[in-house]
């Protein structure tokens, strides 16, 4: 789902770059676009979360909570009167980020963006396991060995987690390579 997601937003971005589309702006076009990948981007981060962690069963409790709290931005959408009567009426606690907050995924978000943008929109890919190696190459090999950070004062992740390790745990030694 997630892959035919992301062919579908870039099928989306070619055609509003060579076409003319009325009544909607490409605007428009382009946030929903996105705005239906960042769903499926999430849907997708959970589904391999719970196969990371060998989660076999949830508590009914925790069942409960998700079905009952909603988070959400204060894009109009989230705060319509429609959601609130909606929320009211099925006993859905509503729950928002402050008022210009965008720090909730930002740096999730900037991750993800970065990786379509250096990365995946750049490639083709025969098969789930070849796009597997490559989002785990770029992550492992470029990302954490090779490539300078500015939020890490441009320096490299692994380098720095080796100086960070080599400080608090003397004679550990430096981390593996990922092969």
């Amino acid at each position: 789902m997630e892959h035919t997601c992301d062919a579908c937003v870039r099928a989306i971005m070619v055609e509003l770059a060579q076409s003319f589309i009325t009544p909607f702006d490409r605007e428009d076009i382009a946030a929903l676009a996105h705005k239906m990948d960042d769903i499926v981007d999430s849907m997708y981060g959970v589904v391999q979360r719970l196969t990371i962690f060998h989660v076999d069963e949830v508590r009914p409790s925790a069942l409960d909570l998700a079905d009952i709290i909603f988070h959400s931005d204060r894009g109009s959408q989230y705060t319509s009167r429609m959601l609130l009567d909606w929320a009211e009426e099925n006993n859905v606690r509503l729950s928002c980020s402050r008022t210009g907050n965008c720090h909730d995924n930002a740096v999730a978000e900037s991750f993800f963006a970065t990786l379509k943008n250096e990365m995946y929109y750049r490639r083709s890919f025969k098969t789930r396991a070849d796009a597997r190696r490559a989002v785990f190459n770029y992550i492992e090999v470029f990302c954490n060995r090779r490539r300078p950070h500015s939020t890490m004062g441009y320096q490299v992740p692994g380098e720095l987690m080796d100086t960070f390790f080599a400080r608090a745990a003397p004679g550990w030694g430096k981390l593996p390579i990922a092969a």
